[in-house]
C-alpha cells in the first residue's frame, strides 16, 4: 500500500475523478464503472442523488481494493 497508494495516489485519483467529470459529465461514468460499483455492493440506493464526481472516485477506490487483493 505505501508503494500503489501514497498521499500523492490518493490526493491523484479525486482530482482524476473530478477533472473528469468536468470535462465530459455526460460519459463520465462508463458501464465498467457501474459493474464495478455493482460488485462492491454500491448500487442505484446508495448512489442516487450522489454527485457524479463522486461515484467516478468511488469507481476508482473498488478498482484499487481489486488491484490490491491480486
Amino acid at each position: 500500500m505505501k508503494t500503489h497508494h501514497t498521499f500523492i495516489d490518493r490526493n491523484y485519483i479525486l482530482f482524476k475523478a473530478i477533472d473528469e467529470w468536468e470535462r465530459n459529465k455526460d460519459d463520465c461514468i462508463s458501464e465498467d464503472d457501474v459493474k464495478t460499483l455493482h460488485e462492491f455492493g454500491l448500487k442505484e440506493s446508495a448512489l442516487e442523488g450522489t454527485p457524479g464526481w463522486l461515484v467516478k472516485w468511488a469507481s476508482y477506490i473498488c478498482k484499487y481494493i481489486k488491484f490490491e487483493e491480486a
